[in-house]
C-alpha cells in the first residue's frame, strides 16, 4: 500500500467512522418511527431538541463546504491547503464526540433481525462506497488538474524541488476533495437512507398485507376468543397491563408486548401468540392519522372496546383534538355487533 494510500486512510478515519455512527442512528430513527414519513416531519417541525455540540458540528460542516466551494473559486490558492485541516480537526473533535457516547449509553443500532433494515444498511454503505470509489477514480485521472497541481495552492510548495513540490501538492489536491467528499457525504447520510427507505416501501407493504391476511385468518378460526381493545392518548399501555394481570388469572390470555399498537404490531402479536386455546386477548391500538385503529379492528374485532383518553398527544400529526376524538372513537365503532 503507497504512502498516499495510508495518509488517505488516516485522514477520512474519523469521518468514517462518524459517518457510519450516523447511518446506523438513521436505520434506527426510521425504525422507530415505523418508517413513516409524517411521524419523521412531526419529529423534525415539532420535537427535535438539538444539543450545542450537535448545532455546532452541523453549522461547522456547513460552513466547510461553503468556504471549500469558495477557496476552490477564488484566486487565493494558499488558502485552500486550510481546507483538509480545518475538516480534520472536525472531524477528530466529532470522532472523539461519538466514541464518548458510544461508551456511555452503549451504541445506538437498527434491529438486525430486520429484513428491511439490512436492505437500509446494505444499501447506504454500498452507496457511500461506490460514491468514494467514483470520486477517486475522477479526481485521480483529472490530467487537465494534474499538470498544474503546484500551482494550485499559490506556491505554497515552491520551496521544494519540482518532484517534492508535485508529490506534496497531490497529496494535498486528493485531501482537498476527500474532506469535500467527506463532508457531504455526511450531510446526506439522512437522504441516503432516506431514498433506500422509500425504495423498500413496496416490499414492506407486501409483507405487511401478508400479515394482516394471516392475522385475520387466524382470529376467524378462533370462534371463542374475546378480544378487548385499548387505546387513548395516554394510559393505555397501563390500562392494558392491568387489564392482563386481572385477566390471566382467571383466563388464557394474550396482550400486544411493550407499545407494539400499530395495524402490523397487532397482527404479528396474533400470529406469535394466538393459540386455539386462548380465551382472551387484549389488544393495545394506536394510531397517527385517522383510519389506522378502524383498520386494527377490522384485524382482531374487539368485543369490549375501551377509551381511556382523548387529548392532544400527536397534535402536530393529527391537527386538531376533534380528529384526535374521531381516530380514537373508531374503536367503539369496530365493536362486534
Amino acid at each position: 500500500m503507497s504512502a498516499l494510500s495510508l495518509l488517505i486512510i488516516f485522514f477520512l478515519l474519523p469521518a468514517l467512522v462518524v459517518i457510519s455512527k450516523n447511518v446506523l442512528w438513521f436505520v434506527y430513527f426510521w425504525q422507530i418511527k415505523e418508517y413513516r414519513i409524517d411521524r419523521v416531519v412531526s419529529y423534525y417541525r415539532f420535537d427535535r431538541e438539538y444539543k450545542p455540540k450537535e448545532r455546532f458540528e452541523f453549522i461547522s460542516k456547513i460552513l466547510l463546504v461553503g468556504a471549500s466551494v469558495i477557496l476552490l473559486l477564488v484566486p487565493f490558492g494558499q488558502l485552500r491547503i486550510l481546507i483538509p485541516i480545518l475538516t480534520y480537526v472536525l472531524y477528530v473533535i466529532a470522532f472523539q464526540n461519538a466514541v464518548r457516547s458510544i461508551i456511555s449509553k452503549g451504541l445506538t443500532r437498527p434491529r438486525i433481525k430486520s429484513i428491511r433494515n439490512i436492505l437500509l444498511l446494505t444499501g447506504s454503505f454500498s452507496t457511500a462506497a461506490i460514491a468514494l470509489l467514483i470520486g477517486y477514480l475522477i479526481f485521480n485521472n483529472n490530467q487537465q488538474v494534474a499538470a498544474n497541481l503546484p500551482e494550485l495552492f499559490g506556491g505554497v510548495f515552491s520551496d521544494l524541488t519540482p518532484s517534492q513540490s508535485y508529490a506534496i501538492a497531490y497529496a494535498a489536491y486528493v485531501l482537498v476533495f476527500a474532506s469535500i467528499f467527506a463532508l457531504l457525504l455526511d450531510l446526506l447520510t439522512f437522504l441516503i437512507v432516506t431514498v433506500f427507505v422509500s425504495l423498500t416501501e413496496p416490499l414492506s407493504q407486501y409483507r405487511r398485507q401478508r400479515l394482516i391476511k394471516k392475522a385475520s385468518s387466524i382470529i376467524k378460526r378462533n370462534k371463542t376468543l374475546r378480544i378487548v381493545a385499548v387505546t387513548g392518548s395516554y394510559g393505555k399501555t397501563t390500562t392494558k397491563e392491568m387489564l392482563y394481570q386481572i385477566l390471566s388469572k382467571h383466563f388464557i390470555t394474550v396482550k400486544t408486548p411493550e407499545n407494539k399498537n400499530t395495524e402490523v404490531g397487532v397482527a404479528m402479536t396474533i400470529i406469535d401468540s394466538i393459540k386455539q386455546d386462548t380465551e382472551v386477548f387484549i389488544a393495545e391500538m394506536g394510531a397517527y392519522r385517522k383510519g389506522e385503529i378502524y383498520n386494527s379492528t377490522k384485524i382482531a374485532p374487539p368485543d369490549i372496546s375501551i377509551v381511556t383518553a382523548v387529548g392532544d398527544q400527536h397534535l402536530s400529526i393529527f391537527g386538531s383534538v376533534e380528529n384526535i376524538f374521531h381516530a380514537k372513537y373508531e374503536i367503539v365503532e369496530g365493536l362486534k355487533s
